[in-house]
């Protein structure tokens, strides 16, 4: 037996209006078939859920419960609607920016202040998201004005545009006290006696580090722990002996203040580009076009830092 979500939605609505007749008309159905739908959840429930008398209909404790399972799915109706409303709708005051934690936290932390300062009446709202896929797809379905951050292959699309923003690369990074600093003739093999700091292994990031961690012949790490965001493996390399490895660029205020350092080895295959995907010229808002020409002006600062 299943109960009608929809019959459960006409009793809330009785309830509500305190008669058959009144929710009838306000349910925009005849009073005599709202009456057989209740009739046939009586059935299914084993007894009344409503007392008639001339003063309208009131709810007995079973009608109580079940009409408020029906409430709750007028207002998870009502939500939905909402929300379905405002996807793919943009307010051209209002820019919205995709992004990775790490650079929600380094690089737009450090350019928006600017940007907002000379665009006095923009506001912006940044998404944090944690997957290349979801960067994709919160452009697609408009939640985002546009994406930044390291980007799969993507699909051919006439209404996307990737653009890359500048070249970054992978290091290992440790505080500046750690011994290996001290090491003559550092290898890749020295990397696999210490304790390290990795994202969740279901992270896209994870996988990119594995993939260098082993092109350079590095098969095995001790793992110390395993976390969701950069930010977090930042702040446990400050304040241990752990290493990890990040891209260099959002670290670079970091680095200059000797916060972190970067280990001194190449890896072969550590180069990663940051982009951003945006809608074409007759899909994309003024704001975002106005932030684009503000980030391509920052371009070569960054560059520098790589």
């Amino acid at each position: 037996m299943t109960v009608d979500p929809k019959h459960l939605m006409q009793l809330a609505a009785i309830i509500g209006a305190g008669s058959l007749g009144r929710a009838a008309e306000r349910l925009g159905m005849t009073q005599p078939a709202l009456s057989r739908n209740i009739k046939i959840m009586e059935s299914q429930a084993g007894g009344p859920l409503l007392l008639r008398d001339r003063a309208g209909a009131r709810p007995t404790p079973l009608g109580r419960t079940l009409g408020q399972f029906g409430e709750n799915i007028l207002k998870a109706n009502e939500n939905a609607n909402i929300a379905i409303s405002t996807v793919g709708t943009f307010q051209e005051n209002e820019l919205r920016i995709a992004t990775t934690p790490l650079l929600s936290g380094t690089i737009l932390c450090q350019e928006l202040p600017k940007f907002l300062e000379s665009q006095t009446s923009l506001s912006c709202r940044i998404l944090t998201v944690h997957e290349p896929s979801a960067l994709v797809d919160s452009v697609v379905s408009r939640e985002a004005d546009l994406s930044f951050g390291n980007f799969l292959p993507l699909p051919s699309s006439s209404r996307l545009k990737l653009e890359k923003f500048f070249s970054d690369r992978l290091a290992v990074i440790a505080r500046p006290g750690h011994r290996l600093f001290k090491k003559k003739g550092l290898t890749f093999e020295d990397l696999m006696h210490e304790r390290w700091i990795v994202h969740n292994r279901s992270d896209f990031f994870r996988l990119q580090v594995d993939t260098v961690l082993r092109h350079s012949n590095i098969d095995r790490i001790d793992i110390a722990c395993e976390v969701e965001t950069s930010i977090v493996t930042i702040k446990m390399v400050k304040s241990s002996d752990y290493l990890a490895m990040l891209p260099l660029a959002p670290l670079s205020a970091l680095i200059a203040s000797g916060e972190i350092l970067p280990l001194p080895l190449e890896f072969g295959i550590a180069d990663r580009s940051l982009n951003f995907l945006y809608r074409r010229a007759q899909h994309r808002s003024q704001a975002t076009q106005a932030f684009l020409e503000f980030m391509r002006a920052q371009k070569e600062y960054w560059m520098l830092k790589d």
